[in-house]
């Protein structure tokens, strides 16, 4: 039948699960953790969410996505993606999405929450989070641009360090950030996306490699932070590369 019973076991108080099909691709398991369904690849030792199930009616929904999965065998995965229709499955929340991005979550495919209201996006690593959107160049797949807030471990941004080791900041990566009073950038960062600092009122300090979306090209301030910053800023650094 290409079929065998369902697997499942209870670790520490979680329920996972093995897709019970004998056909699946080699090196696969499904598992679900909460709301969460998950596709583990045990070759590339990473795990992607594809689902999120909750039925209730609420008016704020936290999406609190997991770090880590365990596979059938115990071993820890990655959670690395999220993939662009997991949202489809959930249902009844007509309020807001609040977001938990995990520390290891490195893609949110194009079109995931797409056009839907979002608060808070709570971002645990920076240099995950710099260019973290498939096709972050459109708006209207872009989840900073659409969020109220964006926050850092729990916290408004007030001194923001790019960790070094960051190539491309990506468009809106900061958007509407007015707490930020100072932004470094390292020399490791090769490409700022169009608006990437837009609406960011408060900053007064700038220190970059660059001005603008390289180098070379697009050599303005507004290129990064729009209009708005040359009435805040006071002092800006370019140290060059």
């Amino acid at each position: 039948s290409g079929q065998e019973v369902a697997q499942s076991q209870d670790i520490d108080g979680v329920k996972y699960a093995r897709l019970p099909y004998k056909s699946m691709e080699e090196g696969v398991e499904y598992v679900f953790v909460g709301d969460y369904y998950l596709r583990i690849d045990t070759v590339a030792k990473e795990a992607v969410i594809y689902a999120i199930v909750h039925e209730e009616d609420e008016e704020v929904f936290n999406l609190n996505f997991p770090a880590f999965v365990r596979g059938s065998d115990g071993t820890e995965y990655p959670v690395t993606r999220v993939e662009e229709y997991s949202h489809n499955t959930v249902f009844g929340t007509v309020g807001k999405y609040n977001l938990h991005i995990s520390e290891t979550l490195t893609l949110i495919d194009a079109g995931f929450l797409y056009n839907l209201p979002i608060g808070t996006i709570n971002v645990t690593n920076l240099t995950n989070w710099c260019n973290i959107f498939e096709n972050s160049g459109s708006s209207m797949y872009n989840l900073a641009y659409q969020a109220e807030a964006i926050l850092f471990k729990g916290e408004p941004i007030v001194d923001l360090v790019i960790p070094e080791g960051v190539e491309n900041i990506q468009t809106y990566a900061f958007y509407q950030c007015t707490s930020i009073k100072s932004v470094f950038i390292p020399n490791s960062v090769k490409t700022v996306g169009q608006n990437a600092f837009l609406g960011c009122t408060g900053i007064e300090s700038l220190n970059v490699p660059f001005v603008g979306q390289t180098a070379t090209a697009n050599q303005k301030v507004s290129w990064m932070f729009g209009e708005a910053a040359k009435s805040s800023l006071k002092e800006v650094t370019v140290r060059g590369n």
